[in-house]
């Protein structure tokens, strides 16, 4: 089996309903309700829509699990929304507040328009996925840009035979959470707790700092899920599972040193940031991130590690 192969290879109830590059959605499927966790980029909307509606065969939508309010894993809610508008998205209650701003809801527009125009120039990405630049298109309604019932820690959400608990796991932002499926030992991390590289690789996004992050890290550790499946990978290898925690633990502290060790020398921000680009977006991650991304995110973890040490 090769690595792609391993990375979608699921139980018979857990459906990959990916529509387009940029995210990874699955659907869970219980015998009473099912669920959508996380709804990949808007400009592949529709084609979600189509995909959900073929894997669902027949059945409703009756959830949609938010893991954050960002633009790449909330941009398909309100395709979704419009095509079962009796689905109940979930989410924080930061996320909540959040996408219930009009400024935020337009940041995240125009955040997908861009990605949208970025992909549709990039024929071998879309054909991946059977799209066509005329199936890149952003059209929605803001007011289905929403969550409609706020999640906390230990919260359960039961399907029927199969039973999704909250983890709230704040540190890539506020907003956070993970989904732990109890009956299959299965965890679909936040992006707290890491990415991966199609390689395998982690990578972190720690926006809200270190001391939140390893609490996330901890928590998924103590939890010491059977399997993980990863934001915009999918499920981790065997072999990689059994030390994931310690793995990316020690990727979280290896950011926090490289940052302070420089700072502490006296080094600028912006020559903190040069030397954390050129040791940390290689040619792996620029398959998975443009370099404006990859600027934003590290930027912003300089300075929230840089302003924790205080």
């Amino acid at each position: 089996m090769n690595n792609t192969e391993e990375r979608f290879q699921f139980p018979d109830d857990i459906k990959r309903v990916t529509a387009g590059p940029g995210g990874e959605v699955f659907l869970i499927i219980g015998k009473e309700k099912t669920a959508v966790l996380d709804c990949g980029m808007a400009f592949c909307g529709e084609r979600l829509v189509e995909n959900t509606r073929k894997a669902l065969g027949g059945r409703t939508l009756d959830y949609i699990l938010l893991t954050h309010s960002h633009y790449d894993h909330m941009g398909g809610l309100p395709y979704l929304k419009k095509a079962w508008p009796e689905a109940v998205s979930v989410g924080a209650q930061h996320a909540q507040n959040i996408l219930n701003k009009q400024s935020a809801r337009n940041v995240i527009r125009e955040l997908s328009l861009a990605a949208g125009e970025m992909y549709r120039h990039s024929q071998q990405q879309l054909s991946e996925y059977g799209l066509e630049p005329e199936d890149v298109t952003v059209t929605y309604d803001d007011r289905d840009v929403t969550v409609d019932r706020v999640a906390f820690e230990g919260d359960r959400i039961e399907l029927g035979g199969l039973t999704v608990q909250v983890l709230e796991t704040p540190g890539h932002t506020d907003c956070s959470i993970s989904y732990y499926l109890m009956e299959k030992g299965i965890l679909f991390l936040s992006e707290t707790m890491g990415c991966l590289t199609p390689d395998g690789d982690i990578m972190l996004a720690m926006l809200k700092g270190y001391k939140q992050t390893v609490r996330s890290i901890e928590k998924g550790r103590k939890l010491s899920p059977d399997y993980i499946i990863a934001p915009h990978y999918g499920k981790v290898s065997d072999f990689l599972t059994k030390d994931y925690w310690n793995s990316v633990k020690a990727m979280a502290d290896g950011y926090r040193d490289f940052i302070l060790d420089r700072y502490r020398l006296g080094l600028t921000e912006d020559a903190i940031y040069g030397a954390f680009q050129a040791k940390y977006w290689h040619n792996m991650t620029r398959n998975q991130q443009p370099l404006e991304a990859f600027e934003i995110n590290g930027r912003q973890i300089i300075k929230a590690m840089i302003a924790e040490q205080w």
